[in-house]
């Protein structure tokens, strides 16, 4: 029995040391294997977000489209180095993209950006081309316009995508942490239970510990990453009270960390919003879904010292130990509809000179074109009046004056053709050269004798007889 009894208490403690050590081992390689993660994600992440920040402030206001913008409406030759420095600045940050993020979807999405900046490139040698040549501001908007939107929301899609990947590491790096805390509490139980195998839970005691530092790292890094977000970063509990906050978040409001933390959300927006946003918020928390907020409205937010300002966000939810959270992505817009503000003047400004030329265009139309029909007209009366034909040198003298009128005409016609070239496309035609440069001359004949002048017309017959244009 004594022997049966010392084999089943060592056959115990050996058990029980090598389930001590599984456990230890199985949950070190875990936390292990969520580190591992998060290092390779931390390697890119802060590359990532730069070369995101910088062309989103290319896209913004002192960026690259805001100079070219101006370009276009001062004319003015400074923001050529500046649009070029921004250039080399935007394909360094999409060379480096497409080489780090791997998704489909991602490597699509910056593909419209870089397409629609390439598109920006080509249209500003355009411009300059255009200013060079002194054209109108309406013809230069017109010739440059670039659409942006699908940049604009194939950018906001990426900033999504990065806030859903650094959710769902977050999201490890919580489950993790759970993990961590039940594992430390069974283990501290199994280490009680166990007391006599001392070497198992020695065992236990060091893997906990090397997991729950690990654990308490990645945690770290994860606040690292959120301070360091190009995007004001603020999370609230569901009854909209602010638990966190990044530095971005502090700059863009005004307050300081311990004043912000603490605070209801609704008192970062203007009064007028507040009592409605606590329903929308509850809203929220019922369907938790990730997206942007307040789709297709404008967003105002509202700083320490009572200044409004116009802002995107974009929502994300979060549960950690077993609290709800929600996180808001800010970006201040300002800028962005400052420029919108500044296109729509510059575009009614552009109807506004369309429609005075319309108007120039009618009045001249009637001023010359009537009293030359008239003159046409009467000149025919008394050309082809039998009753009272004319004599012969007064015949010449009429078809003289309906000579000159018809030139006359045609150069009024002419004219207005130029004028409306940018609305009508410009005909290609032959013309016979020297028919029309013996009409010139005739319509000039009477003045040219009276004044003692008289034409010799001599073509060389090596002008071709017709010309198109």
């Amino acid at each position: 029995r004594s022997r049966n009894w010392s084999f089943f208490v060592i056959l115990g403690v050996t058990a029980s040391i090598a389930v001590v050590a599984v456990y230890g081992l199985t949950l070190y390689r875990n936390f292990n294997s969520v580190h591992d993660i998060w290092i390779e994600y931390e390697k890119n992440a802060v590359k990532v977000n730069s070369s995101l920040a910088n062309l989103k402030s290319n896209i913004g206001y002192g960026g690259f489209i805001h100079n070219f913008k101006n370009y276009v409406l001062r004319r003015d030759k400074k923001y050529i180095p500046v649009i070029e420095k921004d250039k080399a600045s935007i394909l360094a940050s999409t060379k480096f993209l497409h080489s780090v993020l791997s998704s489909k979807k991602d490597q699509k999405k910056l593909a419209i950006i870089e397409q629609t900046f390439i598109e920006y490139f080509i249209k500003f040698v355009l411009a300059q081309q255009l200013v060079a040549s002194g054209a109108e501001q309406s013809i230069v908007d017109e010739r440059v316009r670039v659409d942006d939107g699908a940049a604009l929301a194939a950018f906001e899609a990426l900033q999504q995508n990065r806030i859903k990947e650094s959710a769902s590491i977050q999201s490890q790096v919580a489950k993790a942490m759970d993990h961590a805390n039940q594992s430390l509490l069974y283990g501290f139980a199994i280490i009680i239970f166990l007391t006599a195998s001392g070497i198992g839970g020695i065992i236990l005691i060091r893997a906990i510990s090397k997991a729950y530092i690990k654990s308490d790292l990645a945690r770290r890094e994860l606040d690292n990453f959120f301070n360091t977000a190009p995007d004001a970063l603020i999370r609230i509990k569901m009854d909209g009270t602010i638990v966190k906050a990044n530095e971005e978040a502090i700059n863009l409001f005004g307050y300081s960390f311990s004043h912000m933390v603490g605070m209801k959300i609704e008192e970062l927006m203007p009064q007028k919003y507040r009592s409605n946003h606590q329903n929308v918020r509850a809203a929220y928390f019922q369907t938790r879904e990730r997206r942007p907020m307040g789709v297709g409205l404008e967003l105002l937010a509202l700083t320490r010292d009572g200044k409004e300002f116009n802002v995107d966000v974009s929502l994300s939810y979060s549960l950690q130990d077993g609290e709800e959270y929600a996180t808001a992505a800010i970006r201040d817009i300002t800028d962005k509809f400052k420029i919108q503000r500044e296109l729509d003047i510059t575009n009614e400004r552009s109807k506004a000179a369309a429609v005075a030329k319309a108007r120039l265009l009618s009045n001249m139309s009637h001023e010359l074109r009537t009293p030359l029909n008239h003159i046409l007209g009467f000149g025919e009366l008394l050309l082809n009046d039998t009753k009272h034909p004319p004599r012969e040198n007064q015949r010449e003298m009429l078809q003289h004056i309906l000579n000159s009128g018809q030139h006359q005409l045609k150069l009024v016609e002419s004219t207005l053709e130029l004028a409306e070239l940018d609305n009508t496309p410009l005909k290609i035609e032959p013309f016979d050269v020297g028919l029309e440069i013996r009409k010139g001359v005739k319509s000039q004949e009477i003045e040219a004798t009276g004044k003692g002048i008289s034409f010799d017309i001599n073509i060389g017959s090596s002008v071709p007889q017709e010309f198109r244009g």
